[in-house]
């Protein structure tokens, strides 16, 4: 049961740092789906339904994988929520910008 837990622990991990790359809405999504999965995992002590989770949680990591390399192909500006720290600078440049049409 060890290695099982440690296993599940390396997918959970591995799923929550792959979705951290995504833009702000996948990212969201992505992590609130996933803690969700592996809450429901806690209570279920079946044999068989612990591998079909496991099964699904390594083709979720695959698709996540493979979505953030997509996404990471094209140059997207990031929203205003996710960019804190520039957010006020952002605002002045757009209504500047705004101004000069």
């Amino acid at each position: 049961m060890a290695s099982n837990r440690q296993t599940f622990v390396h997918l959970y991990r591995d799923l929550m740092k792959t979705a951290k790359i995504f833009p702000y809405t996948y990212r969201e999504y992505t992590l609130r789906r996933t803690r969700d999965k592996f809450k429901e995992l806690k209570n279920v002590t079946d044999p068989s339904l612990v591998h079909e989770f496991e099964q699904e949680a390594r083709h979720l990591l695959g698709v996540v994988q493979r979505q953030t390399t997509l996404n990471g192909m094209y140059n997207k500006r990031n929203l205003v929520v996710e960019n804190t720290d520039n957010a006020e600078v952002n605002v002045k440049k757009s209504f500047e910008n705004a101004s000069q049409l």
